[in-house]
Formats: structure tokens, sequence, C-alpha cells
């Protein structure tokens, strides 16, 4: 009998000559083979046939050295053309059959709205309300009579919105020499009708040098007036506010007789601008609460020269009293009455302040 004991181990074969000594003993877990990595032609990558990731069965004559290897990447590219060749037929983006895929429905939906880069309109208020809706979302553009039902809707409220919130604004120029009243109308203008405005004393008022403004609401109207400095150096400033004024209220000094030659001049310069054709122009001969000023017929005939070139336009000499407040009332009224129906420029629109 065997003595009692632990089994001894059978002694380890020797490994064949001519192998080196890591080579000999296989891995504990044969790796996964690895395609090659180029992309396969076509929309989608396919492994394949042949190089499935599983593990190949080695021939019985291998060794066992030879059973276990990773293909290098020409190798696997070697394999997939043979295995598509044997297949018979190559991976093209389809079936292997040669056939088309069928065509899948993209699940991205596509919107069609009015708020769209191609059919958005408005920008801003109600517009903003009926193309982006009131969260933000888009609002789809009905047809038939639910679509005119819509833009009736869209007209009522447009419309509603312009009247409480929006004005038509006009921007009117007040020249006139030096020392004319300019100021002394625009500073008496904004406290008739500002009702909470409260302006500077009238006898404190000094010449302008550059550009004072004042905004005035009549009605529907916002006449926005821009007092330039009449200094013979400032005049020359004059016409860079011809294009975007839409009428020129021009202040005489009645009690300077002296200087209404000079003033005549700058007036013919001014009429004959071609960028003031059919702006409405208001004279104003001021200081009538003076007893030694010009009569209204006066100055007429003073500037009577200047009657064939002011044109068809409207125009009005008016005398006015900007200390006193005499006239103003009645030349703003004139005044936005012909702007408002002057077709020619058009009034800006400005939402209430």
């Amino acid at each position: 009998m065997p003595p009692a004991g632990p089994t001894p181990r059978a002694p380890r074969r020797p490994p064949p000559l001519g192998l080196p000594p890591r080579a000999q003993a296989p891995s504990p877990r044969p790796p996964r083979l690895r395609p090659s990595s180029a992309p396969s032609p076509g929309r989608r990558h396919r492994r394949p046939a042949g190089l499935t990731g599983q593990r190949r069965p080695a021939p019985a004559s291998a060794p066992a050295t030879e059973r276990h290897f990773r293909p290098s990447a020409a190798a696997a590219a070697a394999a997939a053309a043979a295995a598509a060749a044997a297949a018979g037929s190559a991976w093209r983006g389809g079936r292997r059959d040669g056939s088309a895929p069928p065509r899948v429905a993209s699940r991205r939906p596509v919107r069609r709205h009015a708020g769209s880069a191609r059919g958005q309109r408005g920008v801003g208020g109600l517009g903003a309300l009926r193309f982006r809706g009131f969260f933000g979302s888009p609002a789809p553009r009905l047809r038939g009579p639910a679509g005119r039902a819509q833009r009736r809707m869209y007209t009522l409220l447009s419309g509603l919105y312009k009247y409480m919130f929006q004005k038509d604004e006009y921007c009117i120029l007040i020249l006139g020499l030096d020392n004319a009243g300019k100021t002394t109308f625009l500073e008496q203008s904004k406290t008739r009708f500002n009702k909470n405005y409260k302006g500077m004393s009238l006898s404190k008022i000094t010449t302008t040098v550059g550009l004072n403004i004042g905004t005035v609401d009549f009605g529907k109207a916002r006449l926005m007036f821009w007092d330039l400095g009449g200094q013979e150096e400032l005049q020359s400033l004059w016409d860079k506010y011809y294009a975007e004024c839409h009428g020129v209220i021009y202040v005489i000094d009645s009690t300077d007789e002296e200087r209404l030659s000079e003033s005549k001049r700058a007036f013919e310069k001014m009429v004959t601008s071609e960028a003031l054709d059919g702006v409405p122009i208001l004279v104003l001969a001021n200081k009538q609460d003076i007893e030694t000023c010009l009569s209204i017929p006066d100055i007429k005939t003073v500037f009577s020269d200047c009657a064939s070139k002011i044109g068809r336009r409207d125009c009005l000499t008016q005398a006015c009293s900007a200390l006193t407040g005499k006239g103003v009332r009645e030349g703003i009224e004139w005044m936005v009455k012909c702007v408002v129906r002057n077709v020619h420029r058009p009034p800006r629109q400005r939402d209430i302040t």
C-alpha cells in the first residue's frame, strides 16, 4: 500500500524547444479580437463578418502559443475584406443583398409657425404677443375664417396699443438771430402746455450757446423743439438739422429795425435749402408788447422778396409776445395742423413715458 500523506503533484511537462519562456504559458483568459480602427463605408458602422469579437477556435494542429493572439490593424482589415468577398457583397450602407434600407421618419418634429425667421414681421409690442405667444412659445398662424379673425384681432389690439401708449413725434426747429426771444418762446410753450413743468424765470434767460431741447404734448401729437443758437458763427450749423425736422419756427425781433436786414438774409438762406422743401414755416414777430415795435405789415414788406422762394409750402406770419405768452398757443396750434397733414414728412412713433 502506498504511504499515507498528500498526493504528490505530477511533474511539469517540459516546454517545447526553441520557444521563449513567456510564450510557453498561455494567458488564463484569452483576449477578445479587436476589429480594424478604420470605419467601414456607409451611414452606420457595422462589424464585418469574421470579426464579431468572439474567440475563434484554433485548429487542433496549431501549437498553444498560436491559439491566442491579437491581430494588427492591417490583418484585421484584410480579414474584413476577405469575409465580405466570401459573403458575396461588400457593405455599402444598405442591406447585404444590395437593396436600400427603409427610410425612418425623423423623431425631431418640424416647427412651422409664424414666429420663424421667414414669417416673423413684428418686433416687440403686440407683434411679439402675436408671433411669439404670451409665454415665448411660437403662436401658429391660422388659415381660413380663423386666420381672418386672428388678423382682425391683431389689428384691433395694435391700434389700441398705439392709441394708448404711443404718440406721433414731430421735430420743430426754432431759428432766428440771437436776442430774438427764441428761448423765451420755448420756456413759455413748455409752461403753458405741460402741467407739471416748473420753468425758469424768464428774466434770467441768457443767450443760447449750442442747443436747447424741449417737449410739448398737444393732443395726439408730441412736439420736440430744438432751439439753436442764432450767433453768426452758429448759423452754419442750422443745416445739419434740416433733414430730420418737420417744421420751422423763425423768430424775428420786431423792435430791432437795424438788424432786420440781417435777419432777412438768414431767413432767405434757410428757405432756399433743398432739405427744407415742403416743410411748414411759422414766422413770429416777437416782442409785440413793446410800443416801438414794427407791425406785421411792415415786416411783410421787408420780407416780400422771399415770397417767391417760399413756394407752395405752408407759411404764416403772426404777431407774438413770448414774455407775456400772447400768440404762443395760436402759433403752436397752427404748426400742429400743418405737420400732421404733411405727408412728405411722416412722424416718428414714440412710446409715452
